[in-house]
């Protein structure tokens, strides 16, 4: 019996099914996302106006601020991130007490700022408000992660001797207080003592460094004739320091 072709050729199965044709697919994203939060134990957020460095995986570094306690970054590779602050660690003066008219020196300690990052020492009085002029202002530079600066403090005339004194250190928009200084007057019994109070009372002797020169003879001698019971000799002896010190 025979099969007849009518339009075409008698067709044929395939000895095998074709293979299934699958599309690439979607590349993954290599990028992340890394995020930094910084609180507190209180739970207030840390500000950080100055910044720090982010040291990415591969060495790259680039410098960063926290906002609100925070910091984000998109489209980062995988890896180990580092941040490197910069701040102050110490500051403090080289005595915490002094007599007379001493120089101090003033110290701050710093990381993560380089060589070179200006610093700013401000001298007040304790318990001073921010909007009063300093009593001071000495400027420096970090090396080595530390700058020093001296405070000389000198009675001004008419101001009682001594007192206690603080400082505030400005490095890279970051600030930190000392602890105060206490000044110490010398007693009334050294002739330091007897410049200081004519200081006080207004009379000008010069350095107060216990040296009866000619500018303490002559404000010695202005204060006895002020006081009209005194002889005008110039010398500060038993009843003009008696004067002093009741004045």
């Amino acid at each position: 019996m025979s099969q007849n072709n009518i339009g075409g050729s008698v067709g044929s199965c395939p000895a095998s099914e074709p293979e299934p044709q699958f599309m690439d697919p979607a590349p993954e994203d290599p990028t992340h996302r890394i995020e930094f939060h910084f609180k507190l134990e209180s739970g207030q957020t840390i500000e950080d106006a100055a910044g720090f460095e982010l040291i990415h995986p591969s060495g790259k570094k680039e410098k960063g601020k926290l906002a609100s306690g925070a910091f984000e970054r998109s489209g980062v590779p995988e890896g180990l991130y580092q941040m490197k602050f910069s701040y102050i660690e110490n500051c403090s003066w080289s005595t915490n007490s002094g007599i007379g008219e001493p120089s101090v020196r003033m110290e701050v300690y710093t990381g993560g700022f380089p060589d070179g990052t200006a610093v700013t020492f401000k001298v007040y009085t304790r318990f001073h408000s921010r909007k009063e002029q300093p009593r001071a202002k000495v400027q420096a530079s970090l090396k080595h992660h530390y700058a020093c600066g001296t405070f000389h403090y000198r009675q001004e005339v008419g101001e009682r001797a001594g007192g206690e004194f603080v400082f505030i250190v400005e490095v890279g928009g970051k600030e930190a207080y000392s602890d105060p200084l206490v000044i110490e007057p010398y007693s009334l019994e050294l002739l330091g003592g007897v410049q200081q109070q004519l200081k006080r009372l207004g009379y000008d002797p010069g350095p107060v460094d216990g040296i009866f020169g000619p500018k303490t003879e002559a404000a010695v001698k202005k204060f006895q004739r002020d006081s009209q019971v005194l002889d005008m000799d110039g010398i500060p002896g038993f009843f003009t320091k008696r004067e002093l010190s009741q004045s």
